[in-house]
């Protein structure tokens, strides 16, 4: 058949910096990583928060987190006070995916970037254990590369290779420190990582125009300095209760909460509206809220500010907000990890990570050397490649 159609290759990488991936790159070791490098690569921010869920749903909505509604892994069932992982169906705008099915077109996604509320272990795992694990899932996509993307019957292939964020927070000493007794391990599991990159790239030269390619991290990357809980936070200013469980575990105490943080520095008032046992009416929770900011932007560790930003409701609202929305979203500055443990005493303090995200400077690269400020207009760029309409034209 003629070759009539034009194709977009997607990389959706997890988090990583343009400094470290240029460092990376310069040893060798990763000489797909340094080819990628090479197709004008540039910095770009993160949506907020900055993790990889917000900023998939960014990625493959064209939206703003406001509009698309993730700002988490989780969000808290109103009604039992329980975190519970966000799934598809969270997403409340059409993905480009199911836009480009709408116009007749056809995207192939290897591990489709859906929320998905299977966060992190809250403990390093066993270098050995991670190998074979992310070894078996690179294979994987190695498999569907060679088979159901090997031809050209398709028009935009979107390929998730997240495990640089889970590398990056538990071994970033590893990874940038030479003599680190890891350093080699964590480099053979990133090599994998780059073998499976090289294999998109080579399916991306292999294919005939016109084309594009897109790689862009979820977030950057930093070395950590302390994680910060603010559920810990929270409860040492009298504003969270909790209790243990007869199975250990902690759970919260609804009439004695004015707000609880949930992961990636949200802090949720416990409003009457919102919440089956709130505390306050909107309008206290509003003030409430202000003066949480307030003294969030005061904190400090060791002499040094932990919070960049603290963005209230108006500042990240894109119309109305979902019901799950934060009445903050918190902003570390750089190396400070914030964290929503129930079960810590601890404000600050260190738990086995060595890195942590960052909402500044992550890679992106473009064969169309386009420039985006964040997450959002990489969408974008990717809905006016297939001249899709705009979200407000498409209502």
């Amino acid at each position: 058949m003629p070759h009539d159609r034009k194709h977009l290759v997607v990389l959706g990488l997890g988090g990583l910096s343009l400094n470290l991936a240029t460092a990376l790159a310069a040893t060798g070791r990763l000489p797909n990583l340094a080819r990628l490098l090479t197709v004008n690569a540039t910095a770009i921010d993160a949506e907020l928060p900055a993790v990889a869920p917000v900023n998939r749903a960014s990625l493959l909505t064209a939206a703003s987190p406001g509009r698309h509604g993730i700002f988490g892994f989780t969000v808290m069932e109103p009604a039992l006070y329980v975190p519970v992982p966000l799934g598809p169906k969270a997403i409340r705008v059409p993905t480009l995916p199911d836009r480009l099915a709408e116009a007749g077109l056809t995207a192939i996604c290897i591990d489709p970037p859906a929320p998905s509320g299977a966060q992190a272990p809250d403990q390093p795992p066993a270098i050995d254990a991670l190998a074979r694990e992310l070894g078996a899932s690179l294979a994987a996509r190695r498999h569907v590369l060679a088979g159901e993307a090997g031809g050209d019957a398709w028009d935009m292939l979107f390929l998730a290779l997240p495990e640089t964020g889970a590398i990056f927070r538990w071994f970033h000493d590893a990874v940038t420190v030479p003599e680190h007794s890891a350093h080699a391990s964590v480099i053979n599991i990133l090599t994998d990582w780059d073998r499976t990159l090289g294999a998109a790239l080579d399916r991306y030269d292999a294919l005939p125009g016109p084309k594009r390619l897109l790689a862009v991290a979820d977030h950057g990357v930093a070395e950590l300095l302390t994680e910060v809980d603010c559920n810990a936070w929270l409860a040492a200013k009298g504003l969270l209760g909790t209790a243990l469980r007869e199975d250990g575990s902690v759970r919260i105490l609804p009439h004695q909460t004015a707000a609880f943080a949930l992961d990636s520095g949200r802090i949720c008032i416990n409003a009457k509206e919102r919440f089956a046992r709130g505390v306050f009416h909107e309008h206290v929770a509003s003030n409430l809220a202000g003066e949480l900011r307030e003294a969030l932007l005061a904190l400090s560790f060791e002499g040094r500010p932990v919070m960049e930003t603290v963005l209230a409701a108006d500042d990240f609202a894109d119309g109305p907000l979902p019901a799950g929305a934060p009445d903050l979203v918190c902003v570390g500055a750089a190396g400070m990890a914030l964290t929503a443990r129930y079960d810590r005493k601890e404000v600050f303090g260190r738990f086995g990570a060595t890195g942590c995200a960052s909402p500044h400077g992550a890679l992106f690269c473009d064969t169309e050397a386009a420039r985006p400020a964040r997450m959002r207009e990489v969408g974008a760029a990717i809905a006016r490649f297939f001249q899709l309409p705009d979200m407000e034209e498409r209502a």
